[in-house]
């Protein structure tokens, strides 16, 4: 049995103050748009993991990359995030 995405939980990332999170219309995929400490704004990519999940590794949001894309304005991160929540949802070999 797969668990639904844990929407109460978010990632704290370290020095920074989260502004919001934006979730692919499934719910499987999020990005976490944060502001550092210089007043950047950082969009965080996740996803959901639960396939393999057990005790030793519970279900939870893993993050996607090892980077954040970084920009200056919250208008910016949220048009980032919503497009590449939009390629999530694009089935393998559709995009």
């Amino acid at each position: 049995m797969t668990l639904p995405p844990d929407k109460l939980s978010v990632t704290r990332y370290s020095r920074e103050e989260t502004l919001e999170v934006r979730y692919s219309q499934d719910g499987s995929d999020r990005a976490v748009l944060t502001r550092d400490e210089q007043r950047l704004i950082r969009v965080h990519f996740e996803t959901w993991y639960a396939e393999g999940a057990d005790e030793h590794y519970p279900p939870g949001w893993i993050p996607v990359g090892r980077t954040a894309t970084i920009t200056d304005s919250v208008e910016n991160a949220q048009s980032i995030a919503d497009d590449r929540l939009r390629k999530a949802e694009v089935p393998s070999g559709d995009a």
